[in-house]
């Protein structure tokens, strides 16, 4: 998951260093950009996109017609399609193996290639607002709405259908939270905030702590 223009430095976490943001931006080229490939297929507006680390696989997902769609970006053809529900959320793991959504109060993962379910979570008590992958493939991030907190899972035995809660963020540490992204070094999550107070939360998953707080202008 992003979280708007923030870049992450891996290096001694925590230090005032490890995050900066507002990240310069590549320039786009002049003139109309040119249209690659046009996928056809959802009946109404599409609400979340994201592509596989490779390239060759796009997710989406259509708040109109609530289904999830994979597609082959090489050849315009659509992998598969799965009826899901409004979906709230949306992350593709770094081996472009699983995405995982969000939809309405049940997060789930799906195998990329096959649109196999691989596995339904326990139903959140409001609908969570973001997911996201850590680069190590071993958590997954889930946000509740609502000061519901935010759950971190063990996936390391996803194959075998196994997951744990590894650890829970609650009230300070969860409270308006608008997106997640882990760190590369798979163990500190930051969680950036819709609401006062405004920042950016860095959080260590292994001790459930809260390192620093990292306030804007407007905090």
């Amino acid at each position: 998951g992003d979280v708007g223009s923030v870049a992450t430095q891996p290096a001694e976490v925590p230090t005032r260093e490890a995050i900066v943001v507002s990240a310069p931006l590549t320039p786009l080229p002049e003139g109309e950009p040119e249209v690659v490939k046009s996928l056809q297929g959802h009946k109404g507006r599409v609400h979340r996109v994201q592509f596989a680390p490779s390239g060759n696989t796009l997710a989406s997902s259509s708040d109109l017609d609530r289904t999830l769609k994979v597609w082959d970006v090489a050849t315009g053809t659509l992998r598969f399609s799965v009826n899901v529900g409004l979906v709230y959320a949306m992350d593709i793991d770094s081996s472009g193996k699983y995405v995982a959504i969000v939809p309405q109060r049940v997060p789930q993962i799906y195998d990329l290639q096959s649109g196999q379910l691989i596995m339904e979570f326990p139903a959140f008590e409001d609908y969570p607002y973001s997911v996201a992958f850590a680069s190590s493939g071993k958590y997954l991030a889930i946000h509740g709405r609502n000061g519901t907190g935010i759950k971190v899972y063990d996936i390391s035995q996803l194959e075998q259908r196994t997951i744990r809660i590894a650890a829970e963020f609650e009230g300070g540490a969860s409270a308006a939270v608008s997106a997640l992204a882990f760190l590369p070094d798979g163990e500190h999550l930051l969680a950036s905030a819709r609401e006062a107070p405004f920042g950016i939360r860095l959080l260590h998953v292994p001790s459930s702590g809260i390192v620093r707080h990292y306030l804007n202008e407007a905090g």
